[in-house]
């Protein structure tokens, strides 16, 4: 019964491949065998359907020359021939993984399953999955009604992707469905790109709204501390709530480094922004105090906890550099301790600017001063001892930042020139010291695809 299911299961493949997409014009003779192996097949259904008893099929299993043990000889050398069509179908798996990369990084068989998959959005989400590993679901609609016998699947587009914790990245524009699955899946991706640039740019321009803005204060002059941490708690879930979470950590750091910029311009230096960071660590780590107390009576939002503890991760990682710097005593951007900082580079396109910020702000000097030394493009970069990498908007979901230490920022520094200079790289070193928890969390600061292969 296994070696049925199994010949099934590729005749089934092969079939799709060789009827319903006309492969078979490229190469007849492979065609020409799998047409013996149909007929086979044909033939056994056919006795099966004479007489349909399963016992008929798995007794006598030891008998030589017995019904089930022909059946036995004609699937094994079946599955066999099946197997030698698909390796030799291996142009067709070429033309779809240069037409869509990422399909390198899956097998033969799941690849000839997606090329011979059902049309439709619900059908492909289990290759969005392993094509884009932290998507994990779809938000589907349906725009049209469909006729009278046909599918709504064909007529499902897709509006959001699904990530971890609930996490929801609109697209910008609606993907409707395509008769390609491989033409469908690098759509999606473009649309993927496209949609956190523009999720990043607004996400922008509502942070730099926050800090321009200041805390909030309530009515009359005393600021009591559980007032100032419930407003700070309703500020950062609903920041958090209305972009991904990777969007939120890159505008912290673009707004940091212009902060960072604005004060050695300013003649300032690091001392100031060591300052800021120390105190807004101070409340976030009240605020983070004060929402475990409150968990038992309102239930705990797990989305706005992991957001609050990986911007304290990154908070302290500014508070550091900002203190190291000043310790240098350091009073000019192009210093080697500060170029050799990782850096986020992001420029706010005018329409974005204007939806988010009022007139007073975009005419304030604080606003001017902020934005002085902001690239002139919209491309989101990071910067690092001269060199710029373009953030590559691969959706990475939400999750906790690393904890920076001196050897992981070696690491990544090291990873970083080698990726530039198109070049390998190896990270060498005993266990536990966080070499793929630091080549993972890079991936996810660049926004690249990290694909993860056995070398052994």
């Amino acid at each position: 019964m296994e070696l049925w299911v199994l010949f099934q299961s590729k005749w089934v493949l092969l079939y799709k491949v060789f009827y319903e997409m006309e492969m078979y014009m490229q190469k007849p003779e492979l065609l020409a065998m799998f047409q013996e192996v149909d007929h086979l097949y044909r033939n056994v259904m056919q006795v099966v359907s004479a007489n349909p008893m399963v016992l008929s099929i798995v007794q006598g299993m030891e008998q030589r020359g017995s019904q089930s043990e022909a059946f036995r000889t004609s699937f094994s050398q079946g599955i066999t021939t099946m197997e030698h069509i698909i390796l030799q179908l291996d142009y067709m798996l070429k033309a779809a993984r240069s037409q869509f990369p990422r399909l390198y990084f899956l097998s033969q068989d799941e690849v000839l399953g997606l090329l011979t998959v059902a049309p439709g959005p619900s059908h492909l989400v289990p290759y969005v999955r392993k094509c884009f590993r932290n998507v994990l679901d779809l938000v589907l609609e349906l725009e049209e009604v469909p006729e009278e016998g046909g599918s709504e699947d064909q007529l499902m587009s897709t509006v959001a992707v699904c990530g971890q914790e609930g996490e929801l990245l609109k697209l910008s524009t609606t993907l409707r469905p395509h008769s390609s699955a491989v033409s469908w899946l690098h759509s999606l991706e473009r649309h993927i790109q496209v949609s956190l640039l523009q999720s990043l740019q607004h996400c922008l321009a509502e942070r730099v709204s926050l800090a321009l803005a200041g805390q909030p204060q309530p009515p009359g002059s005393d600021v009591s501390e559980t007032y100032e941490l419930s407003q700070m708690t309703k500020q950062l879930s609903g920041f958090c709530h209305s972009f991904p979470l990777q969007c939120c950590l890159v505008a912290e750091n673009v707004l940091w480094c212009c902060e960072m910029e604005a004060g050695f311009r300013g003649g300032q230096g690091p001392k100031a922004q060591e300052q800021v960071c120390s105190t807004r660590i101070k409340r976030l780590v009240r605020n983070i105090r004060q929402f475990f107390k409150d968990c038992n009576t309102k239930g705990r939002d797990a989305y706005l906890l992991l957001y609050m503890q990986s911007l304290l991760t990154l908070l302290i990682h500014h508070r550091d550099v900002s203190t190291e710097l000043a310790e240098a005593h350091l009073t000019s951007a192009t210093s080697f301790e500060w170029q050799k900082v990782l850096k986020y580079r992001l420029a706010l396109p005018l329409e974005v600017a204007q939806s988010h910020l009022s007139q007073e702000v975009l005419a304030s000097p604080a606003f001017a001063r902020l934005v002085e030394g902001w690239a002139q493009h919209g491309e989101c970069q990071m910067e690092v001892l001269g060199i710029r990498l373009s953030y590559g908007y691969e959706y990475v979901g939400p999750s906790s930042c690393q904890i920076h230490t001196p050897m992981t920022d070696r690491m990544a520094l090291a990873l970083m020139l080698a990726l530039h200079s198109s070049q390998c790289s190896a990270l060498i070193g005993p266990s536990g010291v966080g070499k793929i928890r630091t080549l993972r969390d890079l991936g996810q600061r660049l926004g690249r695809q990290i694909a993860t292969l056995r070398c052994y």
